[in-house]
């Protein structure tokens, strides 16, 4: 037995992407006897994939690493002065 996806966003008033980023998964079908999580939202929600974080925290280590050693080299240029 199943139920829809499409039932199930009405009747709680939130979007159907809201629900499916909620439970990880993509389909339509929602099957019976399986707990969903239903999430509080108002407006939009967006997912931002562990990939994408992973992502900016090494650019983010990247770009310190960078600072830093400008920060050394100014430092060794004001020592030469």
């Amino acid at each position: 037995i199943s139920d829809t996806l499409d039932r199930i966003s009405i009747q709680y008033d939130v979007s159907k992407d809201a629900i499916r980023m909620a439970n990880n998964f993509m389909g339509e079908e929602v099957y019976m006897l399986k707990t969903l999580k239903i999430p509080f939202t108002y407006g939009e929600v967006y997912h931002v994939p562990d990939d994408v974080n992973e992502e900016a925290r090494k650019k983010q280590w990247a770009n310190e690493q960078l600072h830093q050693t400008i920060r050394d080299v100014n430092r060794n240029n004001e020592n030469y002065s």
